[in-house]
């Protein structure tokens, strides 16, 4: 069982690590009358020698951040509400974030963060009380609640990062554990603990807008002491020996900043997959498939609905406005969308005509909707993309509410009409039943009526 301990650490938790650690100052023996809530950890003036030492970049895999942003918009009123994922530790490079993130932010009048750490961190009496709700008040120390054998494998790990001080014992795990992944994080190059939050607080105070804090301080320290002596014992042992590599740490932080940072593309491609990749045999190959599927339809599509259920994406809904006869670039996707186009031409050489046509039986299609909006047609002001929902999903009004929500955002951006690409494998009565007609009909076999075919539908906005 391997837990993602670093995510699961609360934003003040993490920052407070930064703050001990970046404000460790040396003390003399015999201090020890001090209280543990006003001890920092103790930084020894040497670093061990000999200390492996990772660039982050050298992990992250994900280009350009461009992280899952969602819309919520009442139309009665007119209020819309932004909401997006954040990380508390990011790549030197994660910043500036893509222009349809700061666009959002620019629209609304204050931000809402799980707790306003920036605050936490420029006020002392906050401080204090945030430390002494991880101190034992009861008489106990952390030895009486873990065992042994962690206990002397995390205090060996401490001294050998140079951080610890006996007054440490007073502190619950939760303390012990953000102190170990801090201090590991210092051998990693290119990273910082300025996060996607306390950027985003900083960018409002200079601003003057209202930052929410979601949750309360007491909600913060129970996220990091909240855990039963079984659990905190099996965590921290588990943190000892996963951050005893400093490479280690990096590969596991850039899974998770690899997640955030492509908006979960994956997820997407599952869906896909759920659609079509058939007769594609090996899940390797049909994500693949998938990602170069999702990635075409989205490097033109100015517009994305995501439908989720039980934090699963469930349904997804894409579409573009065209301008001089052609398609927009989405620039925010291109560099994954090449990696992933000459990926998928890599693995095409040797697939199967199956394989091959999984790959690339969109982008096919896609050349004829491109010759289809040069040739000047009404229909092609604007386009939808891709449009599916899981199968279970059929008839609940998911897919209805998507596609009316997609039309919707074309007419705001000043089209009246739009077309489609569809297939007869596919459900494109659907589009007949919502007043769209058939344009076109692009047969495998001319000679045969009843050949798999591409359609192209059309329809006013």
């Amino acid at each position: 069982m391997q837990m993602n301990k670093l995510i699961a650490v609360s934003a003040a938790a993490l920052m407070l690590s930064s703050v001990c650690i970046s404000c460790t100052s040396k003390k003399e023996k015999g201090s020890s009358s001090e209280s543990a809530a006003e001890i920092t950890t103790v930084k020894e003036e040497t670093d061990p020698v000999g200390k492996e030492r990772v660039d982050i970049n050298d992990y992250i895999t994900s280009g350009t951040p461009a992280p899952a942003l969602w819309r919520a918009y009442d139309p009665e009123t007119g209020n819309e509400l932004y909401l997006m994922g954040t990380i508390h530790v990011v790549s030197e490079d994660t910043f500036p974030l893509p222009d349809y993130i700061m666009e959002a932010y620019d629209k609304c009048d204050g931000i809402a963060v799980e707790y306003d750490i920036n605050t936490l961190q420029s006020d002392f009496s906050l401080m204090q009380e945030y430390l002494m709700g991880m101190v034992y008040t009861d008489g106990t120390t952390i030895k009486d609640h873990i065992s042994e054998e962690t206990y002397e494998k995390a205090k060996a790990c401490l001294k050998d990062m140079g951080f610890y001080n006996s007054l440490l014992d007073s502190y619950m795990p939760g303390f012990w554990l953000s102190q170990i992944e801090a201090s590991a994080l210092l051998d990693i190059d290119n990273m910082t603990s300025e996060g996607v939050d306390s950027t985003f607080i900083s960018y409002a105070e200079n601003d003057g807008k209202e930052v929410v804090s979601i949750e309360t301080l007491q909600i913060q320290t129970q996220a990091v002491t909240g855990f039963s002596d079984e659990l905190a014992d099996y965590m921290l042992s588990e943190t000892v020996d996963e951050y005893g590599s400093a490479d280690e740490l990096a590969e596991e932080f850039a899974q998770q900043y690899n997640s955030w940072a492509s908006g979960d593309i994956d997820a997407l491609a599952t869906l896909y997959t759920h659609h079509w990749c058939n007769y594609v045999p090996t899940l390797e190959d049909k994500l693949l498939a998938g990602r170069q599927c999702v990635l075409i339809q989205l490097v033109r599509s100015q517009f994305v609905i995501v439908a989720e259920q039980a934090d699963a994406v469930v349904g997804v809904c894409m579409g573009g406005i065209n301008h001089d006869g052609k398609a927009p670039v989405v620039e925010l996707w291109k560099d994954d969308y090449e990696r992933t186009f000459a990926a998928a031409t890599e693995r095409a050489k040797t697939a199967d005509p199956a394989l091959e046509g999984s790959l690339f039986g969109d982008w096919r299609e896609l050349q004829k909707a491109d010759r289809f909006i040069a040739s000047g047609s009404p229909y092609g002001e604007s386009e939808l993309n891709l449009f599916m929902v899981e199968p279970w999903l059929k008839g609940q009004g998911v897919g209805h509410a998507m596609f009316e929500q997609m039309r919707a955002l074309l007419r705001e951006g000043g089209a009246t009409r739009f077309f489609l690409m569809t297939d007869t494998a596919s459900d494109f009565e659907y589009y007949e039943r919502h007043g769209m007609h058939l344009i076109e009909r692009y047969p495998d076999d001319p000679d045969d009526p009843d050949c798999w075919a591409a359609l192209m539908y059309g329809g006013d906005l």
